[in-house]
């Protein structure tokens, strides 16, 4: 069957990031080395991510948890100042934009979606449409929000092919018979749509 749907991820795949970025500069605002990894701030994440709280509260919870000084537009800046775009993949994007319908499906915030949306205006206007974790309330792998994407467009799973660099999330896509690739670079990527008869 063949693919009429491509499904990108946005983090490691579309944009690089690195986190270290901010823990450097964050911990220049606060009396102690805070632990960013600790269940709390996984769990403040998660919510944030999931639109439970929005970006005002997850600020003063996630510096009362980690003794932060700085005012929320200086989070802010540190936040967000840890992405790099992914040259080859948006490259390949843009080719497949005038053959195929395309969609992005991230896990993602509020802060982060906006300073992108707002930084590569022209990278967003080639996906038909955006399912962002925090505004559905669901987050990969849930199965739930694969199904989102299958209902909204009225499609079968085979006719769907979905790039994912986390191993969990496109095995939950697989479960559901969705075409799903493990993104590790943009030449793979390309072999990868090769193999699936997507033509650049």
């Amino acid at each position: 069957m063949p693919i009429e749907m491509i499904v990108f991820d946005l983090g490691k795949v579309i944009f690089d990031f690195d986190f270290e970025k901010v823990i450097k500069e964050y911990c220049k605002k606060t009396d102690k080395l805070p632990d960013f990894y600790s269940a709390a701030n996984l769990d403040l994440l998660t919510r944030y991510e999931l639109g439970i709280i929005d970006s005002a509260q997850f600020f003063k919870s996630f510096s009362k948890e980690t003794e932060y000084k700085g005012s929320f537009n200086e989070f802010s800046t540190l936040w967000n100042n840890i992405f790099k775009p992914i040259d080859e993949t948006i490259e390949i994007i843009g080719k497949l934009a005038s053959k195929y319908r395309l969609s992005l499906l991230s896990n993602t915030n509020e802060m982060h979606f906006n300073y992108l949306l707002d930084g590569y205006p022209r990278v967003f206007t080639l996906f038909e449409k955006m399912f962002l974790s925090y505004q559905m309330g669901l987050r990969k792998p849930d199965p739930k929000i694969y199904q989102g994407v299958l209902d909204f467009f009225n499609i079968e799973p085979a006719k769907v092919f979905f790039i994912d660099d986390i191993a969990q999330n496109v095995e939950a896509a697989n479960m559901l018979s969705i075409k799903a690739y493990q993104f590790t670079s943009a030449a793979n990527l390309k072999k990868s749509l090769k193999n699936e008869g997507v033509l650049l």
